[in-house]
């Protein structure tokens, strides 16, 4: 969002308001995106201390027993896959950004806007999209959704033969 007001507004410095309020804008976004990232850098802090253990727990990770068992290549993308999830709310992108500060070296400068661009969708796409507790609870939901659509669709007739013969069944069980 912020790159989008940025570019309708970069020509808008004759109007001391519209300029004020894009400078406003901008302001209150990079100050909210800031706070979400000190956000999760606490919580990532609170979860893991520091780099040596996320190594730490990498390590144990691969040799847990559910992992002993798999081959090496399913530890490597295992392990290859949980470093693309922390490494990224690490702050990696900033470390492109400290690179960047140099105009010789333009590629760090369009990398850095591109990550950090991408950093939000990547936190989604890891947290939610690729967290098999939330797609558990989504596929719990659609089947619910989907019964409860199949309650509603049956039309009473057959509701009312349903309950006939559960309870002529029951009677002759009864008996």
């Amino acid at each position: 969002m912020s790159y989008v007001i940025f570019l309708a507004g970069i020509t808008q410095t004759e109007n001391k308001v519209v300029c004020s309020a894009i400078a406003i804008a901008l302001h209150y976004i990079f100050l909210t995106d800031f706070a979400l990232m000190l956000a999760e850098g606490i919580l990532i802090v609170r979860m893991v201390i520091n780099f040596m253990f996320i190594i730490i727990t990498v390590y144990k990770m691969m040799t847990s027993r559910g992992l002993a068992a798999k081959t090496l290549q399913v530890k490597f993308k295992i392990g290859l896959k949980s470093i693309c999830v922390i490494l990224p709310l690490f702050g990696l992108t900033w470390v492109l950004g400290a690179f960047s500060i140099n105009d010789d070296l333009v590629m760090f400068q369009y990398l850095f806007a591109t990550f950090n661009s991408l950093q939000g969708f990547f936190i989604c796409l890891f947290h939610c999209i690729l967290n098999e507790q939330v797609r558990l609870g989504y596929r719990h939901y659609q089947r619910r959704r989907h019964a409860y659509r199949m309650d509603s669709k049956l039309p009473t007739e057959s509701t009312n033969t349903v309950s006939k013969y559960i309870s002529t069944e029951s009677a002759f069980f009864s008996t």
